[in-house]
């Protein structure tokens, strides 16, 4: 491998730390009456500290942050809230791995209406 090859591969682990960061779930319609809840699964063996806000289109906080305890195995709605309606709103997930993974889901009363998971 070339001196640049192994400067690049060096600079991308550094890149790629086990924590994620700060991840953003896409936008999501929450119409009237719906449910949104900001869920997170934690595949790995360890237990892992989790916080979501609940955010408008234009960031603004609308529910949190709040912080959980996620449960090696576990899956938690961490916020769930009745929300605003008749807006797009998105989950920020900080906290999250390779092993920990976060959605938004939006429910009305037909049931699950969309779950999108966050990422870059």
């Amino acid at each position: 491998m070339s001196r640049p090859a192994h400067a690049l591969a060096a600079l991308l682990l550094l890149a790629s730390p086990a924590e994620a960061g700060v991840l953003d779930s896409p936008p999501a319609y929450a119409g009237a009456g719906a449910n949104v809840q900001c869920l997170v699964r934690n595949f790995d063996s360890q237990i892992r500290s989790v916080t979501v806000t609940l955010l408008d289109t234009v960031g603004a906080v609308i529910d949190g942050p709040l912080t959980q305890q996620v449960g090696a195995g576990s899956t938690i709605d961490i916020l769930n809230t009745g929300g605003p309606s008749g807006i797009y709103v998105t989950c920020r997930f900080e906290g999250l791995t390779r092993k920990v993974k976060g959605w938004i889901t939006v429910i009305d009363g037909a049931g699950t209406r969309v779950m999108l998971p966050a990422g870059k």
